[in-house]
Order: C-alpha cells, then sequence, then structure tokens
C-alpha cells in the first residue's frame, strides 16, 4: 500500500505567526480560543461564547464568523471520500468547523470536529483497517445580564445554550485470506441527541473577571448501526462479495458533566489578557493575548495539559474596523503534526 506523507506546514506557520513554540495540542474551536490554549471560560465574548460560555453572548451587538481548523487541510478531501467507504491507502486527519451568528444577546451556530485514520499493518493482524467519526452540533444560546453597577463598575452574566447533536461512527478491516480474497468487516453507527450547557461570568473589577460553566448538565445520545461481514474477491478497483449485514442494539448514553472555571486578568496599561481555567475532567488551561498598534494586531500563546497530553498553541488577530482575521496553530508533539485554524469575522 502507498504510504503519504503528511504535509507538516511548520516553519510557514512559525514565520508567519512569529512566535516560538513547545508541545501539545489543544481541540476546540474559535481560532482567538484555539490560540490562548483554550482558556477562554472567562474571555468569551464571541460566537464562540456559545460553546465555552453563553453568557458572553451579552458582549457584541452584531457578529458572523465562520472558521475552520485541520492537522492538513490538503487532505480534507478525503475524509468525505472514508464515509463514503471509499478508504484511503494512508490517512491520519483531524478538523473542525464553527459558522455562527450572533445579534445582541442571541446567538446560533453550527460546530463540526471529526477525525478520519487508514492505514495498512494494524494492530491486531488486519492487513488494513480505516476509521472515521464526527459530532455536528446545531447550537441556539443567549446571555443575559443579571446584575451590574453603575457605569459599568461590576456585572453579573448568566447564559445558556442547547446543541442538537447528530454523529457518526464508522469503522473498517481487512484480512488477506489469500492473493485474491479477503475477509472484510464494516461497522457504521449514527447518533442523534442533545446537550444543555449554563454559564455565568463575573466581572468583578475592570482588571479581573471570572467565567463559571457547567457542560452537559442534560443530554442524551442514542446510537443506532450496522455490522457488515463476509468474504470478497479482487475485481479490478471495486471487491466483489456476498456480505451479511445485521443491526446493531440501540445504544443510548448521557454525556459526561463537565465544570469548567476560568479567570481572566487585564493588567492595566498592558493591553494584555492573562487567562486560566481548570475543570472537572482534570484539565488545565492557560493562556496570554496581547494587543499591538491599537488593537489592530493581537498576539496570542497558550498551553493545555488533559490525560498526559501537553498542548501549545500559538495564534494571531488581525482588526480592520469591523472585520477580523485570526489564526492559530498548535501542537502536542513538538511541531512535527501541527492543527492550524483559520477564522474570519464581521462585528459590530
Amino acid at each position: 500500500m502507498k504510504v503519504h506523507k503528511l504535509f507538516h506546514p511548520v516553519a510557514t506557520l512559525i514565520v508567519c505567526l512569529a512566535l516560538a513554540a513547545t508541545p501539545a495540542a489543544a481541540q476546540g474551536f474559535g481560532a482567538r480560543a484555539y490560540g490562548m490554549g483554550g482558556a477562554y471560560t472567562a474571555v468569551a465574548d464571541d460566537v464562540a461564547s456559545l460553546l465555552y460560555n453563553p453568557a458572553g453572548l451579552t458582549a457584541s451587538s452584531f457578529e458572523a464568523t465562520l472558521g475552520i481548523g485541520s492537522n492538513d487541510f490538503g487532505e480534507l478531501t478525503k475524509f468525505q471520500k472514508i464515509l463514503q467507504k471509499d478508504y484511503p491507502d494512508d490517512l491520519n486527519l483531524g478538523l473542525n468547523v464553527l459558522g455562527g451568528v450572533s445579534l445582541g444577546n442571541y446567538g446560533g451556530a453550527v460546530a463540526v470536529d471529526g477525525s478520519a485514520r487508514a492505514m495498512g499493518d494494524c494492530e491486531g493482524g488486519p492487513e488494513f483497517c480505516a476509521d472515521a467519526d464526527y459530532m455536528i452540533r446545531y447550537v441556539v444560546g443567549a446571555g443575559f445580564q443579571a446584575a451590574g453597577l453603575p457605569l459599568d463598575l461590576a456585572d453579573l452574566n448568566l447564559g445558556a445554550s442547547i446543541s442538537l447533536l447528530g454523529g457518526r461512527r464508522l469503522s473498517h478491516t481487512r484480512t488477506n485470506l489469500d492473493a485474491a480474497t479477503y475477509w472484510g468487516e464494516t461497522v457504521d453507527q449514527r447518533a442523534k441527541g442533545y446537550a444543555l450547557n449554563l454559564g455565568a461570568r463575573f466581572k468583578a473589577t475592570d482588571i479581573v473577571t471570572v467565567g463559571l460553566v457547567a457542560e452537559n448538565v442534560l443530554s442524551s445520545l442514542t446510537w443506532e448501526g450496522t455490522r457488515t461481514e463476509g468474504i470478497y474477491t479482487y475485481a479490478g478497483d471495486e471487491p466483489v462479495g456476498s456480505p451479511a449485514e445485521t443491526s446493531l442494539d440501540t445504544v443510548k448514553e448521557r454525556l459526561d458533566t463537565v465544570y469548567r472555571a476560568g479567570v481572566a486578568i487585564e493588567p492595566p496599561m498592558l493591553g494584555a489578557t492573562i487567562a486560566a481555567d481548570v475543570a472537572s475532567d482534570g484539565s488545565l488551561r492557560f493562556g496570554v493575548e496581547k494587543s499591538f498598534l491599537l488593537n489592530r494586531l493581537a498576539v496570542r500563546a497558550g498551553h493545555a495539559v488533559q490525560d498526559d497530553v501537553r498542548t501549545t498553541t500559538v495564534g494571531l488577530g488581525f482588526n480592520f474596523g469591523p472585520v477580523r482575521v485570526d489564526l492559530a496553530a498548535g501542537s502536542s508533539d513538538g511541531f512535527e503534526t501541527v492543527n492550524t485554524m483559520l477564522e474570519g469575522s464581521v462585528r459590530f
């Protein structure tokens, strides 16, 4: 089987971002949040608030945003192919997409994250294996001010968002029986469900803001699927066989509830934000953002630790009046492989 090297745009990203970093790769949505290592619970004030802290929806009057992230943009077309069971020889791909609109205290977005892999010489014996999964979230939410002091000296904002979930898991293995035939098995599962997030953000002073979030306070996910297996004969590009298909048991699950607390500090005169998050799943996240050129340019860096995986991220933000462009990159292996994000937004 062919082995295609993944494209690693390390040098280009380092030059473009003009930042140095060490190992790690945080997953998440929104290039600004990603560039800060995901330490966004107390910072969120954009469409990504729907996912990080819906209480942040009170911060803007209108915003429309679209962003995409991947570890290899050149391989994205193969993601759809693997879902159509047209398996490539070699693949290791992750992606996420966020697009949405907020208007006043309300917002809606579509968020997608997924991964796909294909390889030969699989662990356990098969000569070839492939798998893919994704989750789509259709999110709506609202935030409002619950209490405040005159002159915006302090305030308490509360928010909630609900997601309709759609997911898919696909796995495929092949074990050669001889030069002309193989045993193939494909498991294809699909899910539907929902999840409710609650958030709060307390601006104690102009310097300190605290955020609290409960993810998946209410949730449900139902999986259904099929298993297809049988003996196939190689015949040109299309294998020939008469596989048997069986239905899998329906599985209902509840998503883990995760509690997050974050703090954001904006030291006077520095034009910077220092943020940190801690969560009940054991993750720790830290981030910093520094503005230059009258807030036309923002430089970001972050670090995340979860399940013994250490992630370092870096990012840039460009503000052109109401138009904003954000870039971010992150890695968990010393930038041997890199996740990158690009996002554009319009905000009034």
